[in-house]
């Protein structure tokens, strides 16, 4: 009997495909996780803006004025963390005025970001699905839709 040393083409071939394919799946659960952290972290900094908008309109009894795509209001820069931001890298938020309800669409280019938003977010208020987006609404208190 002969005795071999190392592996065949075919052992070789067989073990690349295996870890091809362990690699694949891991890769989509990794963009799934972040597409998930980062919906949870879209959640709080929206209610931080809800938040921040609700004080303004006590005070004022106004919500602030419409503003551009990953504009922060002018009006609610005081109530927001210092150095707060609407955009950023994977997503940016706007400042939507609708007359008695306001709101903030989330803009992102990553579809798998706004469809884990969808999913997890706007099976209740106050999320809406707006066909590739996702708006969080802000009522002003006793208000109801």
């Amino acid at each position: 009997m002969r005795s071999r040393r190392g592996f065949s083409f075919i052992e070789l071939l067989t073990v690349m495909i295996v870890i091809g394919i362990l690699a694949s799946i891991a890769i989509l659960r990794y963009r799934d996780f972040t597409n998930e952290a980062l919906a949870a972290r879209i959640a709080t900094d929206m209610e931080t803006v809800r938040l921040a908008a609700l004080n303004h309109y006590s005070e004022t009894s106004n919500w602030p004025g419409e503003t551009a795509d990953g504009q922060v209001p002018a009006e609610l820069v005081r109530y927001l963390p210092d150095g707060w931001r609407f955009s950023t890298g994977s997503y940016s938020l706007d400042w939507e005025n609708l007359g008695g309800v306001v709101g903030v669409t989330v803009r992102s280019d990553r579809e798998g970001l706004i469809a884990k938003l969808s999913q997890r977010f706007v099976r209740g208020n106050p999320f809406v699905d707006m066909g590739g987006n996702v708006m969080y609404v802000i009522l002003a208190p006793g208000v109801t839709i």
